[in-house]
């Protein structure tokens, strides 16, 4: 029997900003301000998984030749900790293609802890054969 521990942390962070050469667009005979345009994407992910992993191994050998045959059962989830996931977005001042309009601000958190976070990593069943 084996115990195993998997950690994993992640963070993702995008931020994009666009600014025109002056602070005014025109079209025609009208002038439309124009601010900057920025759009953020953020992710962060942290968690440690404790398992179990129960392995068997025979092996024979007869005269030069060895034979070996080893099975590793799936994982089984014993416990996590550590757990949190967040994840950000928002946008500003992003006008549609032919400039007419802005499209909607928007900003997005949230933002998961403890036990609203499920962690269930698998191991599959393994069997590996050699010889020599």
């Amino acid at each position: 029997m084996f115990g195993v521990i998997k950690t994993l942390h992640y963070n993702y962070q995008l931020n994009l900003c666009a600014s025109p050469l002056s602070d005014t667009v025109y079209s025609g005979t009208d002038t439309i301000p124009f601010f900057i345009a920025s759009n953020f994407r953020s992710e962060y992910v942290r968690y440690n998984n404790y398992r179990l992993i129960w392995k068997f191994g025979i092996g024979y050998k007869s005269g030069q030749f060895s034979f070996g045959l080893n099975i590793t059962s799936p994982s089984l989830n014993v416990y996590s900790d550590g757990k949190v996931i967040s994840r950000q977005e928002n946008r500003q001042n992003i006008s549609e293609i032919d400039g007419s309009k802005f499209l909607p601000d928007y900003m997005i958190a949230s933002e998961q802890e403890k036990d609203e976070v499920g962690i269930n990593h698998k191991d599959p069943l393994s069997v590996s054969f050699g010889m020599n």
